[in-house]
């Protein structure tokens, strides 16, 4: 999650991110924001929590606020944090629906992976992220 360093996610507006590190209420930390160590999921947790996404959203950084939103509600779903299967459901798919309008914009009408650019997309790593929350689906029998 170095989205100081990438850059983060295409059109990103990292300033949002930087004004929440400053405020405490989030609890983002500049180690959180910059990647600083490697794995730690207690910065992961941080960086992507409801907390950072409020203040995203109430200071005007709404697609930020809806990512972060969509990325922490799946942690959730795969976490099993006392989430009912059809909320699971919403949230595995919020987050399937995000990757793939991202990547695979046209996925609703033609929804066949194998139309993805491979110059553009490391195909494999993608078609496993995308194949382990379908697999998610389907253990919850989800019906949407």
């Amino acid at each position: 999650m170095s989205f100081a360093v990438k850059g983060g996610p295409e059109g990103m507006e990292l300033k949002g991110f930087d004004d929440a590190m400053m405020d405490s209420s989030t609890g983002l930390t500049h180690a959180a924001l910059t990647g600083e160590r490697k794995q730690s999921v207690g910065d992961a947790e941080r960086m992507l929590s409801f907390l950072v996404a409020k203040f995203l959203r109430e200071h005007g950084y709404i697609r930020e606020a809806n990512y972060i939103d969509i990325v922490a509600g799946w942690h959730e779903a795969a976490d099993g944090r006392g989430l009912t299967e059809l909320q699971r459901c919403k949230r595995n798919y919020a987050m399937l629906n995000m990757i793939l309008d991202e990547w695979m914009p046209w996925h609703r009408e033609i929804p066949d992976l194998s139309t993805i650019d491979i110059n553009r997309y490391c195909k494999t790593q993608l078609y496993n992220l995308l194949t382990r929350i379908e697999l998610r689906l389907s253990v919850n029998f989800c019906v949407t």
